[in-house]
């Protein structure tokens, strides 16, 4: 009796550490030891404060952490497109400005002001703060895969009205975002008008509109 209770513990403990081992598998980067590139973005990328879910971005009275990407300086790291979505709300607009469709992921000295949404086995989310605030997406060898605009406003909004951008992010990845408009009346008597739109990033880090159901 003692022996096969024995048997029965020690088959719990080996599933168990298989068990571990798959979760381990699917959580965690597969990051080639030899590749220097991966293990200094991962460096970097771990310095980043950590965000809570879920996650109200906006385009005003942000922080970002500052990081040194200057060992990535043969990458590309300026002039990258980014997926435009040109929106009406109200008598406002908000990424109509087709004179220039291409961001930067650091400044000219390679200093990156990023925020850390989420890293996957694939690849990792980023905020980056350049205008206005992009959502990116990137491999571990600091490759861009796809970005949106994901905090903006309408550059002509004044003191008669305004229009703005803001998308919440949640956990498994599904973006809600949310154009605002704000007409200014006597006494805070404002008009505002707003429209939604909801987002997803695929397994292979593109982002794509999707409808609920």
């Amino acid at each position: 009796m003692n022996q096969l209770l024995h048997i029965i513990v020690l088959f719990g403990l080996i599933s168990c550490n298989q068990t571990n081992r798959k979760t381990a598998i699917i959580l965690n980067p597969i990051i080639d030891r030899q590749d220097t590139d991966s293990i200094t973005l991962l460096k970097h990328i771990d310095s980043l404060p950590k965000i809570k879910f879920p996650f109200l971005s906006v385009y005003y009275n942000r922080g970002f952490s500052t990081i040194n990407l200057s060992e990535f300086k043969n990458k590309k790291l300026f002039k990258i497109p980014y997926k435009r979505n040109p929106t009406n709300v109200g008598g406002g607009g908000i990424e109509w400005d087709e004179s220039d469709s291409t961001f930067d992921i650091t400044d000219s000295n390679f200093i990156a002001q990023w925020n850390l949404i989420k890293k996957t086995p694939k690849f990792i989310v980023i905020e980056v703060n350049y205008g206005y605030i992009k959502l990116v997406t990137i491999d571990y060898k600091l490759n861009v895969i796809d970005a949106i605009e994901l905090a903006a406003a309408d550059p002509s909004s004044n003191s008669h009205f305004s229009a703005e951008r803001q998308s919440t992010i949640n956990e498994d990845l599904t973006i809600l975002e949310k154009n605002i408009y704000t007409a200014y009346g006597d006494n805070n008597d404002n008009d505002v008008e707003e429209n939604t739109e909801n987002w997803l990033i695929d397994k292979n880090g593109f982002f794509r509109k999707h409808k609920l159901k």
